[in-house]
């Protein structure tokens, strides 16, 4: 399983390589979506911004075109699905800021009026500590945090543009040859 990380290291051919020579049957790639309306926002915004950095959507290891054709040297892939997760990881907001706000303090105009106006992030909104963690068995707190992950988008059987518009992540199931 590698979650992610393809852009995040120097040579992700190489390492997808070590990758699939590790795994017995199966190899299971998640990276970030281009075609999320996530991705959208975010590149629109960039346009307001002065000197903004490459992203994690800029890597071409996540573009299916290429990622594709690397997966097949490894073996056959077996399923290409869509996938979401919280909101926080991946919608380019700090934590405890909420999508609006951050959004807008992006903008070098109207930034220092709107983070003014809004105040700081909200303090240990969406930090937990070992001892916190709300799905740590005992810990008062994780309902909340399940109820929200129940409400949340499942594409497991939607419409395919649907899925393709919404999840964050695409991932691939890939079957490693029978010598592996």
């Amino acid at each position: 399983l590698t979650y992610n990380a393809l852009p995040l290291v120097q040579d992700w051919r190489g390492y997808l390589g070590q990758l699939a020579e590790h795994a017995r049957r199966y190899l299971l790639v998640s990276v970030t979506n281009p075609s999320s309306y996530g991705v959208s926002i975010r590149k629109i915004q960039r346009r307001f911004e002065v000197g903004g950095a490459d992203e994690l959507f800029d890597h071409p290891s996540i573009r299916p075109e290429v990622l594709g054709p690397e997966l097949e040297r490894c073996g056959r892939i077996v399923e290409h699905g869509y996938l979401d997760c919280p909101w926080w990881p991946d919608l380019f907001v700090p934590t405890g800021e909420r999508l609006l706000g951050a959004s807008l303090k992006r903008i070098p105009a109207i930034g220092s009026s709107i983070a003014r106006l809004m105040g700081g992030p909200e303090k240990d909104r969406f930090t937990y500590g070992p001892s916190r963690f709300p799905l740590l068995e005992g810990v008062a707190g994780h309902e909340q945090l399940s109820g929200a992950l129940h409400r949340h988008p499942v594409f497991d059987g939607r419409a395919p543009l649907l899925a393709r518009a919404f999840g964050h992540h695409h991932a691939y199931l890939v079957e490693m040859p029978a010598a592996n």
